[in-house]
C-alpha cells in the first residue's frame, strides 16, 4: 500500500507494473521501452526499460542527453507519440534548442476551447489563451502545472 490503495502485484514478476492490455482490458504485468533512434540511418542510439508506472515524459530528455553523450552529436529535433506531449517537455527541450515534433494529446470532449489554441511560452514560463490573455502558472501537479487567469482580465 503506498497510496491508501491496495496495489495489484505479479506474483511472477513483482518488478513489473500491473496494465490493462488493449485488446481485452485485462490486467497482465508491463514494462515500458524507451527508445532514441536516429531516424535518417535508422540505428537505435539508446534504450531504457522502466516499470509502467514511469511516465513517458519523465525519460525524454534524460534519454535524449545519454543519446548525445555516447555518440558525441548533438539533436537538433525530436519526434515522439502524445505520450510526450506535455508542457514540461515542451519546455525542457526549448531551453535545450530542440525542435519537438510531437502531436498535441487526444482533448476532452467536452473542452469548450481545444487546447491546441493555447500557447506555452517557456522563455516567460506563460501560456496564451487564444484571445490573448496571458495565464501564470500555480500549483505543481503530477505532470506540470496548473496555470490560471482571472475573469476580470
Amino acid at each position: 500500500r503506498k497510496t491508501g490503495k491496495f496495489k495489484k502485484v505479479c506474483i511472477t514478476d513483482p518488478d513489473a507494473s500491473m496494465a490493462t492490455n488493449a485488446r481485452n482490458r485485462r490486467l497482465e504485468p508491463a514494462y515500458k521501452q524507451h527508445t532514441i533512434v536516429d531516424d535518417l540511418r535508422g540505428v537505435v542510439l539508446d534504450v531504457a526499460v522502466t516499470t509502467g508506472e514511469i511516465n513517458e515524459g519523465q525519460m525524454i530528455v534524460e534519454r535524449i542527453e545519454a543519446a548525445m553523450v555516447s555518440t558525441g552529436l548533438s539533436v537538433s529535433t525530436v519526434t515522439a507519440d502524445a505520450g510526450y506531449a506535455y508542457a514540461k517537455v515542451f519546455g525542457a527541450l526549448e531551453r535545450r534548442g530542440i525542435d519537438a515534433l510531437i502531436p498535441a494529446k487526444a482533448e476532452p470532449i467536452r473542452s469548450p476551447v481545444p487546447l491546441r489554441r493555447f500557447r506555452y511560452d517557456a522563455k516567460h514560463d506563460i501560456l496564451k489563451c487564444p484571445r490573448g490573455k496571458i495565464l501564470r502558472p500555480t500549483r505543481p501537479v503530477k505532470h506540470g502545472r496548473f496555470f490560471y487567469s482571472r475573469s476580470s482580465e
